[in-house]
């Protein structure tokens, strides 16, 4: 079944059909109707996607955070370590010996 075209706005001559004006009438209207329900579902769908958006990038900003406190505090306890494997070497060193 061919789809039935809108005349062009504007214009006030109507197209010859063949079919009856009732059901050119009714399918333009379902047309117009199913392209509503498609937009009004998009909408509620870019709605829902943003709020998805936004919880994500607040999610990674506070994983961000701890990340990198996370790398900070790795960094303090490694130089910690360096410096207590340092004063085991200089006390370990001076037992060995007699005086």
């Amino acid at each position: 079944m061919p789809r039935i075209k809108e005349p062009k706005i504007g214009t006030s001559v109507m197209p010859k059909y063949k079919s009856p004006n009732k059901k050119i009438v009714e399918s333009l209207r379902n047309a117009y109707d199913n392209q509503r329900t498609k937009g009004a579902h998009k909408s509620r769908q870019l709605v829902n996607l943003r709020g998805s958006l936004r919880d994500v990038g607040v999610s990674r900003d506070r994983w961000k955070k701890q990340a990198k406190e996370a790398e900070k505090d790795l960094a303090n306890l490694r130089e910690e370590n360096d410096t207590l494997k340092e004063e085991l070497k200089k006390n370990s060193s001076g037992r060995g010996k007699v005086s």
